[in-house]
């Protein structure tokens, strides 16, 4: 059980929207207007400055308190979806995003905040980074963690630190799952860089190695489960390569054809 309070400056947030301007290259406008409109933009009420620049997320991972909501009810689940029960298993090779960005730490707050049905399991594997933002992730391991309701973070074990881009790195993470968290649907996320044709998930604890497609292939085989979907937060992983070497593996394919955003899915939408 852990505590985990991510900070969030309005400061900050401006700089990130300056730089996403200039990223993304709008036709027609200067450098000029873009460093104008980052400077003119307004903060939307949830980052107004009636915060003392120190809370944002506050989840207190004990086994007496719950999570503080901090963000919109997202809503409840379809009582037609309750008789089928659900585990996601999400690979999270953090590389630079995560040791630069904390961008992984980032989507792992988001999916905190939703309270989760009793018939959805969540469990990930952290591994590929430097440095995590996380104080409670020791890097020298591969953690495997279970996401409970009230936004609890529960470590699962601890193995060896290996390769995040190597094939029985991915195989035994998939094994656990499906063994120690059956279901009747099992689901996907990579969490990383993608390259297509090269394939996703480079660690950059190893010289940038990666799960190229065949590894991909031959660790979901190995599994001997066919799962419901694959997804890829990662860039341009939607490709014909992509899907023909997956198409037995799952039944659909969430991925993008072009960049994706380094902060990666909103994670409180879609669970």
């Amino acid at each position: 059980m852990y505590k985990l309070k991510m900070l969030l400056r309005p400061a900050a947030l401006g700089l990130c929207l300056l730089l996403a301007l200039v990223s993304c290259g709008c036709s027609g406008n200067s450098q000029q207007d873009i460093a104008q409109a980052a400077a003119e933009y307004v903060l939307p009420e949830a980052f107004s400055s009636s915060w003392d620049g120190e809370e944002a997320y506050d989840f207190d991972y004990s086994s007496s308190a719950s999570v503080h909501q901090t963000s919109r009810n997202v809503g409840s689940y379809p009582d037609d979806n309750r008789g089928e029960t659900w585990t996601l298993l999400l690979y999270l090779c953090g590389t630079d995003l995560e040791s630069e960005g904390g961008y992984c730490t980032t989507n792992l707050v988001e999916a905190a905040q939703v309270a989760l049905p009793e018939n959805i399991q969540v469990v990930f594997q952290t591994g590929g980074t430097k440095d995590w933002q996380l104080d409670f992730v020791d890097n020298s391991y591969l953690e495997r963690y279970r996401l409970q309701d009230e936004g609890d973070v529960v470590l699962l074990e601890q193995v060896k630190r290996a390769s995040m881009g190597k094939q029985s790195t991915l195989e035994n993470f998939l094994k656990f799952g499906v063994e120690h968290y059956p279901a009747d649907k099992y689901g996907v996320i990579f969490w990383n860089h993608g390259g297509g044709m090269s394939g996703a998930e480079f660690d950059e604890l190893y010289d940038a190695d990666s799960l190229t497609l065949d590894e991909l292939n031959g660790a979901f085989n190995a599994v001997d489960t066919q799962f419901e979907f694959i997804g890829f937060d990662a860039c341009l992983m939607a490709t014909l390569e992509c899907a023909m070497n997956l198409s037995d593996n799952a039944k659909y394919l969430i991925a993008s054809e072009e960049v994706e955003p380094g902060t990666g899915w909103d994670y409180e939408s879609i669970m």
